[in-house]
């Protein structure tokens, strides 16, 4: 087991729950102007990349 598996782990759960997030988003916001889409999905967008972004880094570190 390494040092950084429950970090791993959770940030897995993040990105799934950010993801779930943006796919629910898409569909209820298909009628709402541009720029609420924009927001709202780039808020999703932005968790989901530190989400990837926490897990590269701690799989790094756990090498």
């Amino acid at each position: 087991m390494g040092k950084y598996d429950k970090q791993i782990e959770r940030s897995k759960q993040m990105l799934a729950e950010a993801q779930k997030k943006y796919d629910e988003a898409v569909i209820k916001l298909a009628d709402a102007s541009p720029g609420v889409r924009e927001t709202v999905l780039g808020t999703y967008g932005r968790q989901i990349e530190e989400a990837k972004s926490m897990i590269a880094t701690f799989e790094g570190a756990n090498d």
